[in-house]
């Protein structure tokens, strides 16, 4: 049995956030594999006076089911779903259990988090759109800002917010930053 998932990734794309409800392996022949997309899990995050950086990993060989991550389609070919076989969904999932918190100095610094269903982001989370971090401002016109499904955001803890962070960028390789 097949199972596929309703999420365009677009060609030559910038990094975006991802979540999915079970594990795929990136080295089995699948939609991911083929379509030669990149995919990295966040590794580390440091607060440095008013600025933030996120540190992402090497390239996965897996996607953890409910564990968000970033996604970029080097390739010419826009994908409109994913297709993968021969895996477990958690249908029990909800937007809660998708979601991973990155501590420094046993102290909570960031919490990641997925959903698989559009949403409004909360006010004062932050959401990448082009390479670039945004702050959702909550309520414009009743307009919130919103997240598809399949996709994530980020929220300051209490602590990193007293230590008045303006700024976020993101380390995607060795030297590759955006």
């Amino acid at each position: 049995d097949k199972v596929r998932v309703k999420k365009t990734v677009k060609s030559n794309s910038n990094w975006s956030t991802f979540v999915l409800p079970f594990k795929v392996d990136l080295t089995a022949d699948n939609w991911l594999k083929t379509s030669g997309c990149l995919v990295k899990k966040l590794k580390s995050v440091d607060v440095d006076g008013e600025h933030v950086r996120l540190t992402f990993g090497d390239p996965q060989t897996s996607i953890e089911a409910g564990v968000p991550c970033i996604i970029k389609n080097p390739s010419a070919n826009e994908l409109k779903y994913i297709e993968v076989e021969n895996v477990n969904v958690n249908t029990s999932y909800d937007d809660e259990e998708a979601q991973t918190v990155f501590y420094k100095d046993d102290n909570g610094l960031m919490k990641f988090h997925g959903v698989y269903h559009r949403r409004a982001i909360p006010k004062g989370a932050f959401f990448i759109s082009n390479n670039k971090f945004y702050k959702a401002v909550g309520p414009l016109h009743n307009n919130p800002d919103m997240i598809s499904g399949f996709r994530g955001y980020f929220e300051l803890t209490a602590e990193a917010q007293a230590q008045g962070v303006r700024a976020f960028s993101f380390r995607i390789g060795e030297d590759e930053t955006a």
